[in-house]
């Protein structure tokens, strides 16, 4: 290497370590977060009183609580993710609610509420046990449903029209009837629809409904559709609905309608 060389090579080291400690306290000294301008405390009132504004609810608790007992609230990417419970909201169907609040930690402004408690940071609702349907004078089919702690069976599944429909009433997430409860009040309602002979070609039942190009078979074979107002089984002779009216939002709809498909099965 001539002399020349050896000093354009010594320039551009120079350079590269300028370059490197001129940056250094930059990356040094760049702030990982900022302090919100929105204490916990202001997160917490802001949450109370929109929840209050926007579903007329009654005694919101800041805050939620976790399984253990912990308040709920947590500051994470420049928001505010506050817990809100033990909600009546009268614009909502009857029963207690949790939210999800979420709020910009600099401005106070809030961007989200979800009230489920699928949404909610803490568990769903817990199974405490699998039960099978049995309802007298309704027959050919069965299935098993999953019973949720808080929303236990108020008594035995009861014949309100004849074979073709029963229905089984609920706590209200936690709360029993003082009261007989009446078609207001949550409940699994199975509903029997026979098929007319006359109607054999269209392979479901009148005013049942069509199957749908989304239905599928579950492990039994048997075809249905989950739609947003229930659950459909279909056979040659009579289709089954079974729909939850009055169950909130709060109730797992999903795990339950999941664990009826699985295990419907037609009998003799």
């Amino acid at each position: 290497m001539n002399p020349k060389q050896t000093l354009i090579t010594i320039i551009l080291l120079l350079l590269i370590l300028l370059g490197l400690t001129y940056m250094w306290p930059f990356k040094k000294t760049q702030p990982t977060s900022q302090s919100p301008k929105i204490t916990e405390e202001q997160a917490k009132k802001i949450a109370v009183d929109y929840i209050k504004m926007k579903y007329n609810a009654v005694a919101p608790t800041a805050g939620g609580m976790t399984p253990d007992g912990r308040p709920y609230i947590v500051l994470k990417d420049g928001f505010w993710v506050v817990g809100v419970t033990d909600i009546t909201a009268r614009v909502l169907p009857s029963g207690k609610y949790s939210f999800t609040v979420e709020i910009d930690a600099n401005t106070g402004k809030v961007l989200k509420d979800s009230p489920t408690l699928a949404n909610f940071p803490f568990a769903a609702p817990k199974i405490t046990q699998t039960k099978t349907f049995s309802c007298p004078g309704m027959e050919g089919f069965t299935f098993e449903y999953p019973v949720f702690e808080g929303w236990e069976p108020l008594g035995d599944w009861g014949e309100r029209k004849g074979e073709y429909e029963c229905s089984l009433y609920l706590k209200n997430n936690g709360q029993a009837f003082i009261t007989k409860p009446t078609e207001l009040d949550p409940r699994i309602v199975v509903t029997k629809v026979n098929l007319p002979e006359d109607e054999s070609h269209l392979g479901t039942p009148k005013f049942f409904g069509l199957m749908t190009p989304a239905s599928e078979s579950n492990p039994q074979g048997v075809t249905y559709d989950l739609l947003g107002t229930g659950l459909k089984f279909y056979t040659d002779t009579f289709g089954v609905r079974i729909q939850l009216p009055n169950t909130s939002e709060t109730f797992p709809k999903d795990l339950f309608f999941q664990t009826v498909i699985k295990s419907f099965k037609l009998t003799k």
